[in-house]
């Protein structure tokens, strides 16, 4: 039993340092027990404290962006500020906000930072839809076509993120046709020296 107390103790302890003060609950009305100062020896007991993760960690390389969507997807319930301010105030636990943040809908700020575009899974459906619908069009008039005309090319997909852009393409194909033709005349110098 004194074993379970120490262990507790030594996590409120390092709960207590992560967030700078006493470990209060959402919801809780009692008063937290007053803070207390401790060495670093004594707070880290006989192992040391492992925390999985911080509130860097939570709000990751999109603060503001998380910060909007807590406020949009759960306003002020936790009273004013939001989620992260009530977080800050120690009316929320690290855990509840990792929580919040990870269950945060796909189309919202946070997940369009991270994506880095606004396209949603609405958005590619639309896309496949389109390109299948041109497939479908170009082969129904191949397959009724005049036999003696050409048959009409197939067309390309549509653009989607992360699909290079035109310029890109053009820069690519430019580069590997300037890489063979040096490739071509290393070859040609080795094998003909004389036009070398």
């Amino acid at each position: 039993m004194e074993r379970l107390r120490q262990e507790r103790r030594r996590r409120e302890r390092a709960d207590a340092r992560l967030r700078g003060g006493p470990h209060r609950h959402a919801g809780h009305d009692a008063e937290a027990p007053p803070y207390e100062e401790v060495s670093e020896e004594e707070a880290a007991g006989d192992e040391p404290v492992e925390i999985a993760y911080t509130i860097l960690d939570v709000l990751g390389d999109h603060p503001e962006a998380v910060e909007a969507d807590l406020i949009r997807y759960y306003g002020y319930a936790h009273g004013p500020g939001g989620p992260l301010a009530a977080f800050w105030r120690g009316e929320m636990t690290l855990r509840l906000l990792r929580v919040l943040v990870e269950h945060l809908p796909p189309d919202s700020a946070t997940a369009r930072a991270q994506a880095g575009h606004h396209w949603t899974h609405r958005d590619y459906a639309a896309a496949d839809t389109v390109d299948l619908l041109g497939l479908l069009v170009t082969q129904f008039a191949n397959a009724h076509r005049d036999p003696k005309t050409p048959a009409a090319p197939m067309p390309e997909p549509g653009w989607r993120p992360g699909d290079p852009s035109p310029d890109e393409v053009e820069a690519a194909k430019h580069e590997k046709q300037t890489q063979a033709r040096a490739a071509y005349d290393r070859i040609t110098s080795q094998v003909l020296p004389e036009r070398g």
